[in-house]
C-alpha cells in the first residue's frame, strides 16, 4: 500500500539501531532492452528474490524459499528403498565467510557498485579457510535488499550442512525440486514416534523403530 513502505536507501549509511524500518522485501528494478531465452531471463528475474522457476510435468512452477513451509511428503522406511540412504556432509572449506553482492545504486549516476557481507563468526575463527563468493543480481538498485540477499546466502552456507540421498517408488513422482520433505530415519536409543503405513488390517508396514526426524529440500 501507498504510504505505508518508507525506502531506507539515503539513511541507510548512520542509521541508529533499534529503529524499525519497513520497506518491501523485494523490488525488481530494471529494463529488459536484450532479446534472450524466455525461461533463462525469468530465472534472472526470479534470482533476485530467491526463486526458482521449475519447469516438470508440461508446466511451469514458481518455487519460492519462505520461512514457516509444512512439509508436503514424508518419507521413511515405507517408502524407502532398503539400503538407498546416504548422507553426506559439508566441510568447513566449503562454507561461505563472506560475499559480494553488486547491484546498481541510482544515488551515484546508476553505477554499479559491490557491497561486501562478511560472517561475524568466520571472522573470529581464524582457522577457518577464507572462502568469498560473488554475486550479481538482476533489477536490485537498493543496499538493504542487496545486504539481504548476501546476508541470506551466508546463511545458508553456514546452516544447511547435510545432504540426504536415496531411493523411493513411484508415491513421489508429484514432488518438484525446491519441495519441502520430511525425512525419518532409525536412530537407537531416542524415542521420536513410529514411522511406516497402515495395512488394511491394522499392522504397520515398513518399521516399527524409534525415528529421528528431518527436514530437507528436493534437489
Amino acid at each position: 500500500p501507498l504510504n505505508t513502505f518508507n525506502s531506507v536507501r539515503e539513511i541507510l549509511i548512520g542509521i541508529n539501531e533499534g529503529i524499525p524500518i519497513k520497506e518491501r522485501r523485494f523490488i525488481f528494478d530494471a529494463q529488459l532492452t536484450d532479446q534472450q531465452q524466455a525461461f533463462n531471463l525469468m530465472n534472472s528475474v526470479c534470482a533476485g528474490m530467491r526463486a526458482l522457476l521449475i519447469y516438470a510435468g508440461g508446466k511451469l512452477s514458481l518455487h519460492l524459499d519462505m520461512p514457516d513451509e509444512v512439509p508436503i511428503m514424508m518419507f521413511n522406511e515405507a517408502n524407502i528403498k532398503p539400503d538407498s540412504v546416504g548422507i553426506s556432509g559439508v566441510s568447513e572449506s566449503e562454507m561461505l565467510t563472506g560475499v559480494d553482492t553488486s547491484y546498481i545504486n541510482p544515488a551515484n549516476h546508476y553505477k554499479r557498485e559491490t557491497m561486501r557481507v562478511d560472517d561475524a563468526t568466520a571472522i573470529k575463527n581464524l582457522n577457518q579457510i577464507e572462502n568469498v563468493t560473488s554475486v550479481d543480481i538482476m533489477g536490485v538498485t537498493r543496499r538493504s535488499q542487496a545486504m539481504r540477499f548476501s546476508q541470506y546466502l551466508l546463511a545458508a552456507s553456514k546452516y544447511i550442512r547435510r545432504k540426504i540421498m536415496f531411493k523411493t517408488d513411484t508415491s513421489a513422482i508429484g514432488l518438484i525440486p525446491g519441495d519441502l520433505i520430511a525425512f525419518q530415519q532409525k536412530i537407537a536409543g531416542t524415542a521420536w514416534g513410529y514411522g511406516g503405513r497402515v495395512s488394511a488390517n491394522g499392522s504397520i508396514v515398513g518399521s516399527n523403530s524409534r525415528f529421528g526426524v528431518d527436514h530437507a529440500n528436493v534437489t
